[in-house]
């Protein structure tokens, strides 16, 4: 089980919100979706499941080499 504690979620929140702009940045950049209105929810579930995939990597990671767990 993945303990997650203050710093650890102030991590998650902080990438989430990097990636967030950065994916909105591009989208700006490229141009991509040219009609934001006819692939809104295409967009919304790509971007759920991409920051959903983030957020599990970033935890397992974390899991995995005990960032910032409390050491006893």
């Amino acid at each position: 089980m993945v303990q997650i504690h203050n710093q650890s979620f102030t991590f998650i929140f902080a990438l989430i919100v990097i990636t967030i702009l950065i994916t909105r940045f591009t989208e700006h950049i490229t141009g991509f979706p040219a009609s934001v209105s006819e692939n809104t929810w295409i967009v919304l579930l790509a971007d759920f499941s991409f920051f959903l995939l983030i957020f599990l990597i970033t935890a397992v990671a974390m899991d995995r080499l005990k960032i910032f767990q409390k050491s006893e």
